[in-house]
């Protein structure tokens, strides 16, 4: 019932002072610190009002973060929503050229760094147009011009947030960058409103007995997903949620048992890879946890099935995108195992969960006009938590039309049970398609395959052009270390699932040792740009 987060935060404090919130690894340090409403609530409202007081921002000026200490980029995200500045967070991936295009059409008016990333400000800080302040989270020695967040806190002890910006009214809200795999960072907005409907949204995540719970999210702490189920959704039940990034193979299973974790945040990637590590020696038995696969691709129903057959764990499948900020369809927690296994395992894909409550979506065809069940088609979102627009980038393919549907340029189809519940199944993005003379090819799809052969560690499909057929399939596969995988086995693998057109023509492997150089298909693409005169029908594989 509140429209902005700075109210949220005003009940919380006077109605649970003592809850549980959220806990982070204290910077420059191993161990954990853990907030309380209250506890975390002071630090937070000293920094906006420093911010307001000594930055002089104004609600709804923008503020850059870089910051990859969780510590750190908790509280400056709550502080900005707290004095309604509009934080955007950006990776430290992102090379310099990235950041300093983002900043300067988003029109920034502070950035707050952590002193990791002393060398990168100094080298864009005279390239940046829009930027007043420059606020650095550590205590280290920094130039005259750049300010320390401690000394801003310190200072801000006893002063107060203007009256005259204490308000219910929503606000813009946050901006985060996104990418998929053809395209490069877009920037996405949102208002506080919004925000506060993904947390509710996100309820679906935690559980119901969240008295003695410990959610765990791996998903990154800059995408909208882990910002609105982490930093948000926690801030409404008595599940304490543990921000991290990366799965530590090694360690998982024991920290899954000794902190008796509930519910687990990860990708398709994240999952395959604690499936491929198996039982480790300190393998206990996790009790009863539940893993939480979030995604807008298609989900291997050869990867669920292994997956719970090793380890006697449930996986709930769900689908949101960054442009839905909230989740769009999730199974219950008490669902029937049966009844989910048949949505996950009868089908030729897995469901991605059945559609939420307070969600509106349809399936529609190139014409806008909605189709049938089970008929192919472009997924359309309807929600209180779709983004408020574009903002500082190029848009996306996502748009609105004129019912508030959310055109999300992701290919799927809704089967519809007998009690009227409306299960969502995503094939994949319309434009990553790939067109192979009149026949239309999911890349996903075999990628899916290729993840599933022992020994990959990276795969991506391609489609190259071909004067032959418009478009044939190309696969670039990195191995993992120490893997002894060849072409002929990688071949001989996808046969077994696919059809001849389907099958990657050309197969190219990177080193075993190297990490991808980019998640974009356009990178790859460039590899393949020898073979556009082959005839592959005629030729053998390469």
């Amino acid at each position: 019932d509140c429209n902005n987060l700075q109210t949220a935060w005003s009940k919380l404090v006077s109605e649970y002072p003592e809850r549980q919130f959220l806990t982070v690894q204290a910077p420059h340090a191993s161990h954990n610190l853990s907030y309380k409403i209250n506890s975390f609530y002071k630090r937070i409202y000293r920094i906006a009002v420093a911010f307001y007081l000594d930055l002089k921002l104004k609600p709804g000026d923008r503020v850059a973060v870089l910051c990859e200490n969780y510590h750190d980029y908790a509280m400056i995200l709550h502080a900005c929503w707290l004095g309604k500045f509009v934080p955007i967070p950006l990776s430290l991936n992102f090379d310099e050229n990235t950041i300093v295009s983002i900043i300067n059409n988003s029109n920034v008016k502070a950035v707050v760094f952590e002193p990791a990333s002393s060398a990168r400000i100094a080298s864009i800080h005279n390239r940046t147009f829009s930027v007043k302040e420059w606020v650095v989270t550590g205590s280290s020695g920094t130039p005259s011009n750049i300010k320390k967040l401690d000394e801003l806190i310190a200072a801000a002890v006893g002063e107060d947030l203007p009256e005259e910006v204490v308000s219910d009214e929503d606000c813009p809200g946050l901006i985060v960058l996104t990418r998929g795999m053809t395209s490069s960072p877009r920037g996405v907005s949102f208002n506080q409103s919004q925000l506060l409907h993904a947390a509710h949204l996100s309820q679906c995540f935690y559980s119901k007995d969240n008295s003695s719970s410990l959610a765990v999210s791996f998903l990154d702490p800059k995408s909208i997903h882990a910002i609105t189920h982490s930093l948000l959704a926690s801030m409404f039940n008595d599940t304490s949620c543990l921000l991290e990034q990366e799965p530590d193979l090694k360690k998982f299973w024991e920290l899954v048992a000794v902190s008796k974790i509930t519910d687990i945040h990860l990708t398709q990637n994240q999952l395959r890879s604690i499936n491929r590590r198996g039982k480790t020696k300190t393998w206990t038995s996790p009790g009863k946890v539940r893993f939480y696969l979030l995604t807008d691709s298609p989900i291997s129903s050869e990867l669920l099935a292994t997956f719970e057959r090793r380890f006697g764990v449930e996986v709930f499948p769900c689908y949101s995108m960054a442009e839905t900020g909230g989740v769009v369809s999730c199974y219950s927690q008490d669902v029937d195992i049966d009844y989910l296994n048949k949505w996950l395992f009868d089908y030729y894909i897995p469901s991605s969960g059945s559609v939420l409550s307070g969600v509106d979506v349809k399936v529609i065809d190139s014409q806008g006009q909605e189709v049938a069940d089970e008929v192919l088609g472009e997924i359309a979102v309807r929600s209180g938590s779709n983004m408020a627009a574009y903002s500082g980038t190029a848009s996306g393919d996502a748009y609105f039309d004129q019912q508030a549907f959310l055109h999300t340029g992701d290919e799927g189809y809704i089967v519809k049970d007998k009690a009227g519940t409306n299960h969502l199944f995503v094939t994949g993005r319309i434009s990553e398609m790939i067109q192979r003379n009149d026949l239309r090819i999911n890349p996903a799809k075999i990628e899916g395959y290729l993840y599933e052969i022992p020994g990959v560690d990276f795969a991506c499909i391609v489609g190259f052009p071909n004067v032959h057929t418009g478009y044939e399939l190309g696969a670039y596969v990195i191995s993992r270390r120490g893997a002894q995988l060849t072409k002929s086995e990688i071949k001989m693998r996808l046969k077994e699932n696919l059809d001849w057109v389907e099958t990657p023509k050309v197969i190219l492997m990177g080193e075993a040792s190297a990490e991808p150089a980019s998640r974009s298909r356009s990178f790859y693409l460039d590899l393949f740009a020898d073979f556009k005169e082959v005839d592959f029908s005629i030729t053998a594989d390469s």
